[in-house]
């Protein structure tokens, strides 16, 4: 009979377990014990009360309790309770509870409740409900609920809701919603919605909204008076190469050159929309794109390192704008691809 379940203490039995292929195992190690899972296979583990777990390569942990966990290569993690994360490379973690996490290097994190995260390198955090983060280097972070960040260095911040924002050095901050962010330095906070700053007087702020509340000392560029229904002005304003009458744009799609739609964008290809109608003024009825392939990707949503990118030429009498993004009627210079960066990527390679 197949063991189901099991509950190791020691690292030979916690090998034996994973050689087993034991679907389900449980490490409960004396404090200060570490044990390394180098690939869990099929195999869930959890990390209960004050065990230590090392996770590599493409390996997955549950930690609980007070348990600690170190995330190597491609590894991922959920943490609960007070459980405790360092992720480095591309693993991703997802934080609940009162779990902290500290993020270095490609990291993914998601954060819920109460959990608290210190991101660093090219981290990506996703921050929600009363969780907290401090950001460093060139981390991002997306704030929502109640969550707050206080961002440093070159991190990036997009706060929603009633999320609050202390950003330092030079920091971005796009502010939505109710949140609010107090920005120094020579950060620069681009302020929408009915969200509240307050700017020290080297910060640049970009207010997009007649709602917005701003205290403080800072250069305020005032967005609202430009007309972004205009494709010129739009593909002006996002730095949108235009050449000719073509606006040269980019789309994320799958690893399949698809996206949820079913549109096909293959390398060389040219897309039409076959439902086209520049009346609609919200998604669908039109091929959309965006000013940049890291925006596209929030709208294909998922991970960067999940997705291909693609950059097009439309016609600008065929555009229509729509916020952030624009739609088309076609694309008229063949898909080519490129990496996150807008780089092209030769044929053959990895983007």
């Amino acid at each position: 009979m197949t063991t189901t379940t099991v509950t190791v203490k020691t690292q030979a039995e916690l090998d034996q377990a994973l050689a087993a292929k034991t679907p389900t195992i449980y490490i409960d190690s004396p404090a200060g014990v570490w044990l390394r899972v180098d690939s869990s296979g099929s195999s869930s583990v959890v990390a209960w009360d004050s065990s230590s777990v090392v996770a590599w390569d493409s390996s997955s942990v549950v930690a609980r309790d007070s348990s600690s966990v170190v995330a190597w290569g491609s590894s991922s993690v959920v943490a609960w309770d007070s459980s405790s994360v360092v992720a480095w490379d591309s693993s991703s973690v997802e934080a609940r509870d009162s779990s902290s996490v500290e993020a270095w290097d490609s990291s993914s994190v998601v954060a819920r409740d109460s959990s608290s995260v210190e991101a660093r390198d090219s981290s990506s955090v996703e921050a929600r409900d009363s969780s907290s983060v401090v950001a460093r280097d060139s981390s991002s972070v997306v704030a929502r609920d109640s969550s707050s960040v206080v961002a440093w260095d070159s991190s990036s911040v997009v706060a929603w809701d009633s999320s609050s924002v202390v950003a330092w050095d030079s920091s971005s901050v796009v502010a939505r919603d109710s949140s609010s962010v107090e920005a120094w330095d020579s950060s620069s906070v681009e302020a929408r919605d009915s969200s509240s700053v307050e700017a020290g007087k080297y910060v640049a702020v970009h207010l997009h909204s007649q709602r917005v509340t701003l205290t403080g000392e800072g250069h305020v560029i005032d967005i609202t008076a430009i007309d972004f229904n205009d494709p010129a002005v739009w593909c002006e304003f996002h730095g949108v190469e235009v050449v000719d009458g073509i606006a040269y744009l980019y789309k994320a799609v799958n690893q399949q050159w698809t996206t949820p739609r079913g549109t096909d964008y293959s390398p060389g290809s040219t897309p039409e929309a076959p439902d086209w109608d520049a009346t609609w003024r919200d998604c669908g009825k039109g091929l959309h794109f965006c000013d940049h392939p890291t925006r596209s990707l929030d709208f294909l949503g998922g991970y960067a390192r999940d997705a291909r990118f693609l950059k097009v030429g439309v016609r600008l009498d065929e555009m229509v704008t729509l916020g952030d993004k624009v739609k088309a009627r076609r694309v008229v210079v063949a898909c080519v691809e490129v990496d996150r960066h807008g780089k092209p990527v030769p044929v053959g390679a990895v983007a």
